[in-house]
């Protein structure tokens, strides 16, 4: 899917990422940061960890991998099978 089609979709921001290339992981977790009060203002109060984001794309895109990234531990099971 192209990133424009993510925008039809009724995102308001979408950025292209490659966790295995690390391409734009730098924008996404400035993002992140800049929005993080706004997106998770409701759950701070109970756990001031939790952020709200959607990782999406095809299978095997590489998901699981930006999320293993960002959490900078092994939270998903990563394989070559979709």
């Amino acid at each position: 899917m192209a990133l424009a089609d993510y925008y039809e979709l009724g995102f308001e921001h979408v950025i292209g990422v490659s966790a295995k290339a690390g391409e734009n992981i730098d924008m996404l977790l400035e993002l992140i940061e800049e929005y993080k009060a706004k997106i998770v203002e409701p759950i701070i109060e109970r756990d001031p960890s939790i952020i709200a984001l959607a990782i999406v794309g095809k299978p095997n895109a590489g998901k699981s991998t930006l999320m293993n990234y960002l959490a900078k531990e092994v939270v998903a099971h990563v394989s070559a099978k979709p």
